[in-house]
């Protein structure tokens, strides 16, 4: 382990359960925006392929957006050099896979994947990440045992429903 600031599991799954709460509410309300904007053009019969791109652009932009915060709010967790540097190739795989599916997109636009099955596609791209968010997690949890997984945040959604009931 590493010397200096250590935040225990509890507080690191307050954090991080408060911190997806907010991103959801945030998310939900861009992609209504988006869903009325996309109506309101299609009405108007001005809804182009770009404005479709574009209002994908905003959706990875703000998926990229998100895995940069959630990478700074997990290096104020720990000091540890090995721990921090996991933080950052996860958020990495992350930048990388919403490229993978913005030029998935971008080829689905342009109608250059037409001989492709797209399910397939976006399975190549989706699936290795799932993996990879997985693999870091279980690293990061034998480098720090107070790492918080999507598995505790989970759990103790469960749990507080359970309880308001």
């Amino acid at each position: 382990m590493g010397e200096g600031m250590m935040v225990e599991h509890k507080d690191r799954l307050l954090q991080l359960t408060r911190f997806e709460q907010v991103s959801i509410r945030l998310f939900g309300l861009l992609v209504a925006i988006i869903i009325l904007t996309s109506f309101y053009l299609h009405s108007r019969y001005t809804l182009t392929n770009m404005q479709v791109f574009a209002a994908f652009l905003v959706i990875y932009a703000s998926l990229i957006l998100w895995g940069w915060l959630r990478m700074k709010l997990l290096l104020r967790f720990s000091s540890d050099e090995l721990y921090r540097r996991y933080v950052r190739l996860n958020f990495l795989f992350i930048f990388m896979t919403v490229i993978g599916l913005a030029v998935f997109i971008w080829g689905t636009v342009i109608q250059n994947f037409q001989h492709v099955t797209y399910s397939l596609l976006g399975t190549l791209i989706v699936v290795p990440f799932l993996y990879f968010e997985w693999w870091v997690n279980e690293r990061l949890k034998k480098i720090d045992p107070e790492h918080v997984t999507n598995q505790d945040i989970r759990q103790y959604r469960r749990l507080k429903k359970a309880g308001e009931q």
